[in-house]
């Protein structure tokens, strides 16, 4: 997300630095165009999410008095869920109630292909077909209401969002497929007791980050790391925090103006 071309941000010119971030944080408030785009790969988790996680999602499809698919783009192999229109209309999201039909237009007009929601896993269960078969995961989203919830996933987003500009960069530079930087480097990173693998890569002290890199990958993309970083190609903390900011701000106002239209909604009634 996040966190400058519009997604998928691999093979996009970042643009001014930390541009990748600003343009992605508007999507989330809704204020970029809708064309469909194909599903960011910012798999910076191997495993699926757990029930109750918060996680940011790009929408897929669109399906009249249904509901919405999401991609949850942090996590490899294609892990795919499902927004229902009633989680939708409980959320605060839709205005009002009324017609069925009205429902059903205002679910197009505000949750376009391409857009990024921030949403609660509610239920996640599994179904393998024959044994070695690929785990398919079916997972029920409810769109986050809660600010604290919001702005805490917000910040491990953007977060994943620099440290996808920093690979997408090595990877159009060097002709490295992206799913090896992050096996190779984001993965390991994470595990290195450090929270994100954004916050190992930005270490106050320099001979951590060299020591994290010298377990995490091989030498051929450790240095090609360590020279886009001197290039500049890893958003700043600030620009993160920035990001961050103001993708928070344009959720509280969504928020705030959708508790105003159910009301008036209710006293015209």
């Amino acid at each position: 997300m996040s966190h400058g071309e519009r997604p998928p941000l691999e093979g996009a010119s970042p643009g001014s630095r930390g541009s990748p971030i600003a343009l992605i944080a508007a999507e989330e408030g809704g204020s970029l165009p809708p064309p469909a785009a194909p599903v960011l790969e910012c798999h910076m988790y191997p495993g699926p999410p757990r029930e109750g996680d918060v996680v940011k999602a790009q929408i897929t499809k669109v399906v009249q008095d249904m509901g919405i698919y999401v991609s949850l783009v942090e996590y490899a192999n294609g892990v795919e869920g499902m927004l229902m229109a009633k989680e939708i209309s409980r959320s605060g999201s839709s205005s009002g109630g009324g017609a069925s039909s009205s429902r059903s237009a205002k679910l197009h007009m505000t949750y376009r292909v391409g857009k990024y929601v921030t949403c609660r896993i509610q239920k996640l269960t599994t179904q393998q077909e024959a044994p070695g078969a690929p785990i398919k995961w079916f997972i029920d989203l409810k769109q986050e209401s809660k600010p604290e919830r919001f702005r805490e996933c917000e910040r491990r987003w953007q977060r994943s969002l620099a440290v996808h500009t920093l690979l997408a960069h090595v990877a159009r530079a060097h002709g490295h497929a992206l799913s090896t930087l992050y096996e190779q480097v984001v993965w390991p990173l994470h595990s290195a007791g450090h929270g994100h693998a954004y916050v190992a890569l930005t270490a106050a002290d320099t001979e951590v980050v060299n020591e994290l890199l010298d377990r995490a990958a091989v030498p051929s993309i450790r240095a090609q790391l360590r020279e886009s970083i001197a290039l500049g190609k890893l958003p700043l903390p600030e620009e993160v925090a920035e990001a961050e900011t103001r993708a928070v701000s344009a959720f509280i106002t969504e928020r705030g103006a959708s508790r105003k239209s159910k009301k008036g909604y209710r006293d015209h009634d």
